[in-house]
């Protein structure tokens, strides 16, 4: 199974309350499973109480794409199950919970779960931890993908450092999620003078695009003319050879 880390959104809470410290963590947070439909597939979450109380914690899966875009004809209880939904976690403690994939059998291209991870605190303040879960429909997938609106430039951080930009959008033109991933590198008289790589992404839905904004500390570019290479691979989820290479010519100040 391939499980890819996605950081950006489901990172784990940490709250406080009556001089408490209350939160939980869940690995993994991202699964995206390529399916046959009938095929069931099985694994385990592994939660762990990162706090100084015991918890009561509620798994709660629920359906993304039909919170997304509604009309959806499944439940997410159709096909994806965990082994317990309410269990109690001592301060340090880890428990395991397994969960079942099992694909419908008129899947026609992907389902998405989001699982919540559900705890109350003293106070009685409710988190939720979110994971998800994205199934596929084994080569149903059309992959296509397209970059616009590339900017690279000189900038300030916040501390007065200077730092070198890159900015850009991937639409994505698949009849499935992507998660685009590579290096985009900045040439003048075809000497690379900036490099930036970036290696993990959220999840860019059909139809949609991301916008990106990768910046690295180094020495201005002086300004002028250049050549941009661009080369980024968006078909790993599903083991295909997908890459979008492109050549830009920008002008930086």
């Amino acid at each position: 199974m391939r499980i890819y880390f996605f950081p950006i959104f489901m990172a784990a809470f940490f709250c406080v309350a009556w001089n408490a410290e209350a939160g939980i963590s869940v690995r993994p947070t991202v699964i995206e499973q390529a399916v046959i439909p009938g095929e069931i597939l099985t694994g385990t979450y592994t939660v762990q109480n990162t706090g100084d109380q015991s918890l009561i914690i509620d798994v709660e899966p629920e359906d993304w794409f039909n919170r997304m875009h509604g009309n959806q004809d499944l439940s997410v209880e159709d096909w994806f199950k965990v082994s317990e939904s309410e269990f109690e976690l001592a301060p340090g403690a880890v428990k395991k919970i397994e969960y079942t994939i099992t694909a419908p059998m008129d899947l026609e291209l992907e389902k998405a779960a989001q699982v919540f991870f559900a705890f109350r605190e003293q106070a009685g303040i409710r988190s939720r931890l979110g994971v998800v879960v994205y199934i596929t429909k084994k080569d149903a997938w059309e992959l296509n993908a397209d970059i616009k609106d590339l900017i690279v430039k000189n900038r300030e951080g916040s501390s007065g450092e200077p730092m070198i930009v890159a900015s850009f959008k991937i639409k994505n033109h698949s009849n499935v999620h992507i998660r685009p991933k590579g290096m985009i590198r900045v040439l003048k008289d075809n000497k690379e003078v900036a490099a930036f790589t970036f290696i993990k992404s959220p999840a860019i839905y059909p139809d949609q695009d991301f916008a990106f904004t990768i910046p690295q500390e180094g020495n201005p570019i002086q300004p002028g003319r250049y050549q941009v290479e661009v080369n980024i691979s968006y078909g790993h989820t599903y083991d295909v050879d997908a890459v979008l290479k492109r050549t830009f010519e920008v002008k930086i100040q």
